[in-house]
């Protein structure tokens, strides 16, 4: 297996990417070793997606939440 501590997929859509994630996240976890998964559309996810007007926001906040993840 790949030593990394970040994966992303990207892709169009409909082309499977939150199946992929899913299956991977859960082969990772069946493996023994502690894996998060972060979804586009969730709210726990550490990157932010919002608007150009309000990207400042965006950027404050995404970086808020990564710091506070750190932390923990």
């Amino acid at each position: 297996m790949i030593e990394t501590k970040l994966v992303l997929i990207e892709g169009p859509p409909g082309s499977g990417k939150t199946t992929t994630a899913q299956n991977l996240a859960t082969e990772i976890s069946n493996s023994g070793k502690a894996c998060q998964c972060f979804l586009e559309w969730s709210t726990d996810n550490p990157i932010a997606i919002g608007d150009d007007l309000h990207l400042g926001q965006v950027t404050a906040s995404s970086m808020a939440r990564e710091a506070n993840m750190l932390q923990q």
